[in-house]
């Protein structure tokens, strides 16, 4: 009789650990899910703000260049600096139509996937945006060294934006982009890992 209850016991205890351990890790898998889902909508909004201050800036020298003759390499630099935004916004609307697929009712395997072709996404648009920046820079400065009315003040604030600028840029990458898609696919991998047991 002890044996029987001794066994009934066990196994009521074996039961009950097993409904924890589900417990638990679906507790995870929500905790991981959420997380992700910040991060994904983080990612997303940024890159629609992006999307936004490149159509407002093409905007912008349009009309500055319908409205105003520069003289022609001036106007160079203009016209360069619509196509380079209108690459940007190429670029980011990629960005954008990569991070819609991320979708948590696919499988795991599928959306680390697209995760990590979303990681070579951003840091090919980061790479191409640090070069046209250089050669949008470099095009400005040989202006400003053509024209002789350049006054101290505004080498001055030159240097500063672009300091400013290159600033901006690491801590956008580094904090925003890189970070947000390194705990989205560390998430997806720990899911992944769930999944499997």
């Amino acid at each position: 009789m002890e044996m029987d209850e001794l066994k009934n016991m066990w196994s009521m205890m074996d039961e009950k650990l097993n409904k924890q351990e589900i417990l638990n890790n679906n507790i995870i898998r929500e905790t991981l899910k959420s997380k992700s889902t910040k991060y994904l909508s983080l990612l997303i909004n940024y890159n629609y703000f992006a999307l936004i201050l490149c159509l407002v800036g093409i905007i912008l020298i349009i009309s500055r260049l319908t409205t105003m003759y520069f003289g022609i390499y001036k106007t160079i630099i203009f016209i360069l600096a619509i196509i380079f935004l209108v690459m940007g916004f190429v670029l980011t609307t990629r960005n954008v139509l990569i991070l819609q697929k991320i979708d948590f009712t696919k499988k795991i395997s599928e959306n680390i996937r697209l995760t990590r072709s979303l990681k070579l996404a951003f840091k090919q648009s980061s790479i191409y945006g640090y070069i046209r920046a250089i050669i949008l820079i470099l095009s400005v400065v040989i202006a400003l060294i053509i024209d002789d009315n350049m006054e101290v003040w505004r080498w001055a604030l030159i240097i500063g934006v672009v300091i400013m600028g290159l600033v901006l840029c690491v801590w956008e990458y580094k904090r925003i982009y890189k970070a947000s898609i390194n705990s989205i696919l560390e998430s997806f991998e720990k899911l992944k890992e769930l999944e499997e047991k």
